[in-house]
């Protein structure tokens, strides 16, 4: 049994809770992109692109959601590569950040503004600091 007051602690957790895990406005548009891309058939471009891989997408989409946890994140760009990949990309002004998912075990990332280019690599189960920093300093 609980007292009124545990109650009104227990349904203000529940509210934090909930708003704290649920994804950013537009991870559900850029799944459905996701899922158009993973349609394209070989020769999409007409210029011999690979059909994406299904690892890659799965990839892709497990990034992205992992990436909606934070509601700061602006929406991004995603469309396919010509290697059977995904690209997520931030662009504002001069400031460009890119994700491209190569491999369904990471990705290949670049930042370019404010005069520097910068690459690293992700791997899956890193933690997603430097990503999100990227992205904060393209829409800086």
């Amino acid at each position: 049994m609980y007292n009124w007051w545990e109650i009104d602690r227990l349904n203000e957790d529940t509210r934090m809770y909930e708003k704290s895990h649920k994804p950013a406005a537009w991870l559900g548009t850029e799944l459905a992109v996701l899922f158009v891309i993973s349609k394209l058939p070989s020769n999409w471009d007409s210029y011999q692109a690979d059909p994406p891989l299904p690892e890659l997408i799965e990839t892709a989409k497990q990034l992205l959601t992992d990436l909606a946890r934070d509601h700061e994140l602006p929406r991004p760009h995603v469309g396919p590569t010509r290697r059977g990949g995904v690209q997520i990309e931030w662009e504002h002004d001069h400031r460009y950040f890119e994700i491209e998912v190569h491999t369904y075990l990471g990705a290949h990332l670049l930042y370019s503004g404010d005069g520097v280019e910068e690459t690293s690599c992700y791997m899956k189960g890193d933690r997603l600091d430097t990503m999100i920093e990227y992205i904060h300093r393209v829409h800086a």
